[in-house]
């Protein structure tokens, strides 16, 4: 269900000119760094394109949208790496974001960080504390 959303949805996004996030899906592991965040639309069909390769993704510096990458099977954070949450802007529901946050982090966002339009800024190891399920990467 959710690939199907995140294609559809991804239509939607590229019929506006929407940019999607640069990713090198040749890399091994494959390096999500300072990473602004953007249409969750592009991001949720590039959640979906790196959880079909099977590789370990390193996410670090990353905000808004980027965190949905945090509930991909093989993520892991860069140790001392922050990560920004917020609102939606209106694009999509916070409760379909939090979908693509993991255990307790999509919990605080819905009851809290989506509550603001500000960045709610966190260390890897602050988000692990949250939700022990997360790696932070060796």
């Amino acid at each position: 269900m959710r690939l199907a959303l995140a294609a559809i949805l991804a239509l939607a996004a590229c019929s506006k000119g929407v940019t999607t996030p640069q990713v090198d899906f040749t890399a091994d592991p494959i390096v999500v760094f300072n990473d602004r965040g953007g249409n969750p639309y592009e991001y949720a069909a590039l959640w979906e394109r790196l959880e079909a390769t099977g590789k370990p993704v390193q996410v670090g510096e990353c905000n808004s949208a980027c965190t949905m990458f945090l509930s991909l099977s093989r993520a892991c954070m860069m140790p001392g790496r922050r990560f920004g949450f917020h609102a939606s802007s209106g694009l999509v529901s916070d409760a379909w974001i939090a979908e693509y946050l993991p255990g307790r982090i999509g919990e605080m966002y819905l009851s809290t960080w989506s509550k603001s339009r500000d960045f709610t800024k966190l260390t890897s190891e602050q988000i692990k504390d949250i939700e022990p399920s997360l790696e932070i990467c060796r």
